[in-house]
């Protein structure tokens, strides 16, 4: 039971980490990623919108638990140069909306990525999500 426990509210941090940047407006500051999931899927699939748009409108999905977010997210692991910032804190939002969504075939992705800034406390929190589901499995 506790580890349940803890899952929850591992999920609930990984969430509101997650919230707080939508209500930055993300990591373009210009989408609103509050637009309907037809919308936001549209963004995300659109090639000439702009890395950053799609990145935050794969985060929106991921929030509202769709899957179809997990490519996109994936996308800042392995595509060199997709959403880069400074900061690398892309990889941090991607790695909680992956492990938001379950996927545990990013395990391995999570593991590799460089902890600085935001990572240092968003990998710990997406490997144990992803940890937890690879183990109900």
């Amino acid at each position: 039971m506790s580890r349940q426990l803890g899952e929850t509210s591992e999920r609930e941090e990984a969430r509101a980490l997650l919230r707080e940047l939508v209500a930055r407006g993300g990591m373009s500051r210009m989408l609103d990623m509050h637009l309907p999931r037809e919308r936001l899927l549209a963004v995300m699939d659109d090639a000439g919108g702009g890395d950053y748009l799609r990145l935050d409108a794969a985060l929106a999905l991921a929030l509202a638990g769709d899957a179809r977010a997990i490519p996109t997210l994936r996308r800042v692991f392995e595509s060199p140069g997709f959403a880069v910032t400074n900061s690398l804190d892309e990889g941090a939002y991607a790695a909680l909306g992956l492990a938001l969504l379950g996927d545990v075939a990013s395990l391995p992705r999570v593991r590799r990525a460089l902890r600085i800034n935001l990572m240092r406390t968003a990998a710990p929190l997406a490997l144990a999500l992803l940890e937890a589901e690879a183990s109900r499995s």
